[in-house]
């Protein structure tokens, strides 16, 4: 009882580690500006109250979350008018244009935000590192609320997605020089490992990729569950190996795409992920019941492994246009998304080998292949007639995932209280010797591989 107690344990505190920062607090009274410093560009994004908003332009907005979206889109010309009439960045060579963006509402516990996201309409030979910057939204009128200027991300600076607050505006002060520190490449590396982590933790559809193929891992290859299973040291070698092709792959397929300045476009990055995470869940039901297929097991990793790295160089925003010159930014970031994938796998593995001496693992294999087609078909038909949808909507009905760990618990008590009534009641399959024979699943696989 005590290896199970421990096993649950490492799981829970894997959960932890995969679980996302909780954002930034908004105050409801201040004006936000981002800006955010990569190699060659600068972007940002502008944060208003609503109900400040509203005051200032005239316009009743509405409350509700589920409509505001939608009347911040409608009135979007004058918001823009508004905004850039009293934004400005620039440095010694003049002002900068700013191309806006997209226009939505955030959320907050004290009043919810519109939130414009712009890019300055210039490429720099190096980052800037001084400029000025104007913003005078709300408190040109309102002398009883302040603004904040935040650095957003600036790598070399150790700045990542912290919103670090370097200045404030008010009333008759509505201009701040900003001067940053030029930062080395140590620090852009540090920072990036924490992106590349938060990064997977966080993309819902390449986290069940990671779960689908560890569980494959774990259940192709194990003989059927009337079977003296394999014995625990050959089976956590396979898993080991197993998460050695994905991780290598990953990284592989992330870096290179960094290096050549590849951008994946959205949509079809999100079906691609979608569609891997379908075949996996098929390969897990099939490879259970057909030994025949499994030879095709390294092939599933490897193409895993490179889907998920497509997947993470989706949302990757570079640090330089030029490819080499980020490598050290890319290689921060794939380790931080290989730290995530092994807690992930581990987590994965340990579940599903607590159950690898039970009577359940066939069925385990089929439930979990079901689990994973479904949120295959979701994640497609989102993508292709659910734009309104979210992610977060089709994974997390019940608003549980992943800012909890209700679903490791659950797992990890399902598997504990399983494997605990069967080894009380006597039923545990024996555990085959290290040194035992190959099966003739395995006989199979190798004849195959000599064969081809």
């Amino acid at each position: 009882m005590s290896r199970i107690i421990r096993s649950v344990l490492v799981c829970l505190l894997g959960a932890v580690s995969l679980a996302p920062g909780v954002a930034t607090a908004h105050s409801g009274k201040q004006s936000y500006l981002s800006v955010s410093v990569y190699g060659d560009r600068v972007a940002g994004m502008v944060e208003i109250p609503v109900a400040d908003l509203s005051r200032a332009l005239g316009i009743d907005f509405p409350t509700a979350e589920s409509s505001l979206g939608d009347a911040l889109q409608e009135s979007s010309e004058i918001i823009v008018d508004y905004v850039d009439e009293r934004t400005a960045l620039g440095d010694d060579s003049g002002t900068w244009d700013l191309d806006y963006g997209e226009i939505s509402a955030l959320g907050s516990g004290r009043g919810a935000y519109m939130v414009l996201l712009f890019d300055v309409a210039r490429d720099f030979d190096s980052r800037p590192l001084e400029f000025d910057a104007v913003f005078s939204v709300i408190v040109d009128e309102d002398a009883e609320r302040d603004n904040l200027l935040l650095i957003a991300d600036y790598w070399p600076g150790g700045i990542s997605s912290s919103e670090e607050s370097i200045a404030s505006f008010t009333m008759g002060q509505t201009e701040q020089s900003v001067v940053l520190e030029a930062g080395s490449t140590a620090t852009t590396v540090s920072v990036t490992r924490e992106l590349g982590s938060v990064g997977l933790r966080t993309s819902i559809d390449l986290l069940l990729v990671v779960m689908a193929l560890a569980a494959v891992s774990v259940l192709v290859p194990g003989r059927p569950s009337t079977a003296t299973p394999t014995s625990l040291a050959r089976a956590v070698r396979r898993v080991s190996r197993s998460a050695g092709l994905v991780v290598v792959a990953m990284v592989a397929a992330f870096v290179a795409s960094g290096v050549a300045s590849f951008e994946p476009p959205a949509r079809p990055t999100g079906l691609l992920v979608a569609a891997m995470l379908g075949v996996a869940a098929v390969f897990l039901a099939v490879g259970r019941f057909r030994p025949q297929v499994r030879s095709f097991s390294s092939v599933i990793y490897v193409l895993g492994g490179a889907v998920i790295g497509v997947g993470l160089a989706e949302p990757y925003v570079p640090d330089e246009r030029n490819g080499v010159a980020q490598l050290p930014a890319l290689l921060g970031f794939a380790a931080g998304a290989v730290i995530a994938t092994l807690i992930g796998w581990v987590i994965v593995a340990i579940l599903m080998l607590m159950l690898r001496r039970t009577r359940y693992m066939s069925w385990c294999a089929a439930g979990l292949s079901l689990i994973f087609l479904a949120y295959s078909a979701l994640f497609i038909a989102n993508l292709v007639v659910g734009d309104d949808w979210s992610l977060d909507q089709v994974t997390n009905p019940l608003g549980v995932w992943p800012r909890n760990y209700w679903f490791v618990l659950l797992g990890a008590a399902g598997v504990a209280g399983v494997r605990h009534i069967e080894q009380r009641a006597g039923r545990l399959l024996p555990d085959a010797s290290p040194e035992d024979p190959p099966t003739m699943s395995e006989t199979i696989d190798n004849t195959d591989r000599v064969q081809a």
